[in-house]
């Protein structure tokens, strides 16, 4: 991005204030903010490493998988929708599709669920839980949520996940088609009206069962609160962009002979692994959208978390503990993270990163009836401004101690002398002094 267009985007973009914003001028502009924080993800490759590691999952756990599926449809009599289901999941990669939906499935007949034992059908099902629990980390992290769920709360979502969602989906898609095979529905498709809605129907069904499958993971996944909304905004994108990149892989696929002349047998494997990263990739964005279109308010300021000094560091943990100690002394609520990010204007990530430092040297104290709340940890009125500077400066180094760095000792001890001096000049100032506002006393 050159410097005219840079500029343009900060001021335009960035520096404006949204909330004084028309309605749809404030939309666009939160548009190409998130467009932008999309790209950001991207670039910083949490993503990218998350959907390479789900593809060695998927690898691993896909004929467990498939075959606990398919032994729960089976119980249906569904299970012969499995294999129209992996068609069109592979096929963009053309001919090899069918062959890799063949010798998966044939994997799957093979898999004699009954005759595993003990030992065997618990490493099958661990093999898979743990890809579903794969899938869970990645849509927590993008979900900004540090805490998993329960053994007991992991236990009932897995197994939702892997019985209740394949019947679902597969029961559904099979009563469409004896629906289809009804005689009055025949009647009626023979209408031209019939006619125009069942084309119609044909054509944005498949659609909608992928927006439909998307959004059902998205609100269920992350160990988080989803709004359905949000979850329908970002399976419909997703699906959007599974759908255009189902074209452009099959135009590769078209022009790649001469990979298939170098890789020979292992060509199948790899345009399958790559199929399987891209769809991987799709879901994830499509969560990170559903995130961004929830918490819309972070848009406002997001983008300020880049380029930030130790001093500017110092600077916002101060005034965290400033906020934190007039609250004290007024006798409100503890602030929480999501309050505090509001206040200071800064990504809660980064209110999160410093108070947990402050946590770290007991200047702050996490609060046990709510969560992400904090209150001081230290009497504001005996503990001086030089101590949290010190504290400050010391978890800035911090990893750091043991580089060994070519200066003269001359240069330690001016150093070291500066620092000592700056800190004496706040020897005598306390927190309680710090955070008292201009006009506001407060009782000894």
């Amino acid at each position: 991005m050159s410097n005219g267009l840079a500029s343009w985007w900060s001021e335009n973009v960035w520096q404006v204030n949204v909330n004084e914003l028309p309605g749809l001028q404030r939309r666009m502009v939160l548009f190409l903010r998130g467009v932008q924080v999309l790209m950001n993800d991207l670039a910083e490759g949490q993503q990218n490493l998350q959907a390479m590691g789900l593809v060695y999952k998927t690898l691993l756990s896909l004929v467990p998988l498939l075959a606990v599926s398919f032994s729960v449809l089976k119980g249906f009599g569904v299970h012969n929708q499995l294999e129209p289901f992996l068609l069109n999941l592979m096929e963009p990669i053309g001919e090899k599709g069918v062959e890799v939906t063949s010798n998966i499935l044939q994997f799957v007949d093979n898999t004699n669920v009954g005759a595993l034992g003990a030992v065997g059908l618990g490493i099958l099902l661990y093999t898979v839980i743990s890809m579903v629990q794969q899938i869970e980390m990645a849509f927590n992290s993008t979900w900004r949520v540090r805490n998993a769920r329960s053994l007991i709360d992991r236990f009932s979502h897995y197994i939702s996940v892997l019985l209740v969602g394949p019947v679902l989906i597969f029961s559904a898609i099979g009563l469409s088609q004896t629906v289809e095979r009804h005689p009055w529905f025949q009647q009626i498709v023979d209408t031209d009206t019939g006619a125009f809605l069942y084309n119609s129907l044909s054509v944005y069904l498949p659609f909608i069962l992928v927006v439909a499958a998307f959004t059902f993971f998205y609100m269920f996944m992350p160990n988080t609160r989803v709004k359905p909304m949000a979850a329908l905004f970002g399976a419909v994108v997703a699906a959007l962009m599974f759908k255009l990149a189902s074209s452009m892989f099959t135009m590769f696929i078209v022009g790649s002979t001469k990979y298939t002349a170098i890789y020979a047998t292992f060509a199948t494997m790899i345009m399958v692994m790559l199929w399987i990263y891209f769809m991987w990739l799709i879901v994830l964005l499509g969560s990170s959208i559903a995130y961004y279109y929830q918490h819309a308010e972070k848009l406002q300021f997001l983008q300020r978390n880049t380029g930030l000094s130790p001093k500017n560091r110092d600077e916002l943990a101060m005034q965290i503990m400033v906020l934190v100690t007039r609250q004290f002394y007024e006798g409100g609520q503890p602030y929480t993270i999501m309050q505090l990010s509001e206040q200071l204007e800064i990504p809660d990530d980064l209110v999160e990163e410093l108070a947990r430092g402050l946590v770290s040297g007991g200047f702050l104290l996490e609060t046990e009836g709510k969560v992400d709340a904090f209150v001081t940890g230290v009497p504001p009125e005996e503990t001086t401004v030089s101590t949290l500077l010190r504290h400050l400066r010391n978890s800035s180094y911090e990893g750091n101690n043991s580089v060994r760095l070519r200066t003269d000792k001359n240069v330690v001890n001016a150093l070291g002398a500066a620092e000592s001096s700056a800190f004496s000049a706040v020897d005598e100032m306390t927190l309680k002094q710090l955070a008292n506002e201009q006009g506001l006393s407060w009782k000894e």
